[in-house]
């Protein structure tokens, strides 16, 4: 299932985009409203939605004047992350203004590359935009489907590498699976060469947590019957548990088995915990002693 953030201060034109949306068969569930600028940034900042929807005229915090420069505010701080390439906001896949300044949206919006933008002209009398609105959602839906037709998914294995390191080991097991003929399909996390100092500053190894939670995040959207199996090395094990102890239990995916290579958690470490919150088969925590 899809998630969609409506960005609109306006109840009643909210509850109308809202009905569009539910015509789609999303449920009001995956439906998720902001009415300020400030409010909408700190949404993204925590949650990854497939798409957003975004009215220009909104006021910059709650219970301010609107103004027609909000929403191009928010495109303009996510256009600048992803500039940047930051990680301070999760940009939806597919970015859809409605309004009735479309050339000022689509002077931001053309600098997106990876995702699909769209701008329509809401109207109380043409319904067009509400096409426009299920036409640019049902697109980016089949090519969800389409992808998720072309991969098994039902059984994966995710592999996260240590630090000081690439991962080449992660192509040498993905080699052995298939020798295998294993029925797993092998996903490889990957992330820049990690030193230690890194490892030592929690903001800077907590980003790779919420990294990895935004992926479980999203294969869960595209297919909440698959099993997710982990195997990780040194630092990936603080990776994999800090990730499983922080995701929200509706938006996990369903846990197999773990197992840890040279694991830096320490052998007393808690892990029952995330045994019971996720319902977890089996797990070995292979300590790391050098």
């Amino acid at each position: 299932m899809i998630s969609v953030l409506v960005v609109e201060d306006d109840d009643s034109k909210f509850e109308n985009v809202k009905n569009i949306i539910e015509e789609l068969d999303i449920p009001e569930r995956w439906v998720s409203r902001t009415i300020s600028v400030q409010e909408t940034l700190s949404s993204l900042g925590i949650s990854k939605f497939d798409v957003l929807i975004l009215d220009l005229q909104i006021p910059q915090r709650a219970n301010e004047e609107k103004k027609d420069t909000g929403g191009l505010n928010v495109l303009k701080a996510i256009k600048h992350d992803v500039r940047r390439k930051g990680d301070k906001y999760k940009t939806p896949n597919v970015i859809i203004g409605l309004t009735k300044h479309t050339e000022l949206f689509e002077q931001q919006a053309n600098l997106f590359t990876e995702q699909r933008v769209f701008s329509y002209v809401y109207d109380y009398i043409d319904d067009a935009w509400a096409d426009g609105i299920k036409d640019s959602i049902n697109e980016y839906i089949h090519s969800k489907q389409t992808s998720t037709l072309h991969r098994p998914t039902d059984k994966i294995i995710y592999s996260i590498h240590g630090i000081h390191s690439f991962g080449g080991w992660q192509g040498r097991f993905d080699d052995f699976l298939k020798e295998q003929g294993s029925e797993f399909e092998h996903i490889e996390f990957k992330y820049n060469f990690y030193p230690v100092f890194s490892f030592l500053i929690p903001p800077l190894r907590n980003r790779e947590v919420k990294t990895f939670i935004t992926e479980l995040q999203d294969l869960t959207n595209r297919n909440r019957t698959a099993e997710i199996n982990i195997v990780a090395h040194s630092f990936g094990s603080f990776v994999a548990v800090k990730a499983l102890e922080k995701i929200p239990l509706i938006s996990s995916p369903k846990i197999g088995r773990i197992v840890f290579c040279g694991s830096v958690l320490k052998s007393g470490y808690q892990l029952q915990n995330i045994i019971n919150k996720h319902e977890i088969h089996g797990i070995v925590n292979d300590c790391g002693i050098s």
